[in-house]
């Protein structure tokens, strides 16, 4: 997996016409079908003025959690830090929230503006 290349093809998507939905669909499915150990990609985002995050555009199996509350979970305990947060395996976490895995290594990000961060630097 060339990182390089794949990163821009993400800032390519990011510079499409396109709704602001359907570009992160297409990065959802873009990072699961080229990073072979991604089983699941998805985004979630504040919930209105709830204190809650609620699962945007994804890629890989259904899930349970469409909705989780601040300081729940791991995704939960990033929106409440609004740091990132890399777990190589997640059930290995206390604030997990379980569901089927094949692949134990997820990546929690916030995100303010998709080019805070430099894409490489969490794989």
């Amino acid at each position: 997996m060339n990182l390089k290349k794949l990163e821009n093809k993400i800032v390519n998507i990011l510079a499409d016409k396109l709704s602001t939905s359907v570009k992160l669909q297409s990065i959802c499915n873009k990072l699961k079908h080229d990073i072979s150990y991604y089983d699941w990609v998805g985004f979630y985002f504040k919930n209105g003025s709830k204190n809650e995050l609620k699962l945007g555009p994804f890629a890989g199996e259904a899930t349970e959690h469409t909705l989780i509350p601040f300081g729940k979970g791991i995704c939960g305990q990033v929106a409440v830090s609004n740091e990132n947060f890399v777990v190589q395996d997640v059930t290995a976490q206390d604030n997990y929230i379980s569901r089927p895995l094949h692949n134990h290594l997820f990546l929690f990000s916030v995100l303010f503006s998709f080019f805070q961060f430099k894409f490489y630097d969490f794989f």
